[in-house]
């Protein structure tokens, strides 16, 4: 991704905090070191406009001059994207199941990928659907998450699904899938249910290592 690219994602979130930053950078494809400039640029209130005094890059936080000319950069391109029309709305919208029918699907945007972890257990690619199932129970909200997860070699290894409510709250969490040793594609599918009232931030997908063992 450009850091153009990178700017506009980081825009629809804004005014950032530090929880929402990181949700946003473990969506985006990019390296480690882009990630931790993008960090020092909000540790150093220069992303929030907290001052424009990039030499606080050098002096405070002992960035290269390559580092620092990247950063300088992506500020621009991201004070580019406030300043325009391209950002149309700036409130991260949390979604409610408050008036959805059976089998609507929940936008894409919900679904949280951790991009280290990942890496670490050699996932290579996790495809999934959130749809909402309607339960007897009106005051429950219930929730399928369905998909494949594409991955190498590897031992003891599960994958977690964690939802979160617009305070940060852990609502329900699974660790039903329990992935193969063996490189290949598989199938995942589980359930959650929270009430109905609760309005989702997001649903981490997380790989990690079986704690219990193997």
């Amino acid at each position: 991704m450009n850091n153009r690219d990178i700017a506009k994602k980081i825009s629809e979130v804004y005014p950032l905090n530090w929880s929402e930053l990181q949700n946003v950078l473990n969506k985006l494809f990019i390296n480690r070191l882009e990630k931790n400039l993008i960090n020092i640029c909000f540790l150093s209130g220069l992303l929030q406009g907290d001052t424009d005094d990039e030499e606080i890059l050098l002096e405070e936080f002992g960035l290269t001059m390559d580092a620092a000319n990247w950063c300088s950069n992506f500020l621009y391109e991201f004070s580019k994207v406030m300043n325009s029309q391209e950002r149309v709305n700036t409130v991260k919208e949390n979604i409610s199941l408050v008036g959805l029918e059976d089998g609507n699907i929940l936008p894409k945007s919900i679904v949280i990928r951790v991009e280290d972890a990942e890496e670490e257990l050699k996932i290579k690619d996790i495809n999934c659907t959130v749809s909402f199932k309607e339960s007897y129970d009106k005051e429950i909200g219930r929730i399928n998450i369905s998909g494949e997860i594409k991955h190498g070699y590897g031992k003891n290894r599960l994958l977690f699904l964690i939802a979160y409510n617009d305070k940060n709250e852990v609502i329900d969490w699974k660790a039903e899938t329990k992935l193969s040793d063996k490189e290949g594609t598989e199938i995942f599918n589980s359930e959650m249910s929270f009430p109905i009232d609760e309005k989702l931030l997001g649903i981490y997908i997380r790989p990690a290592l079986n704690p219990l063992g193997s």
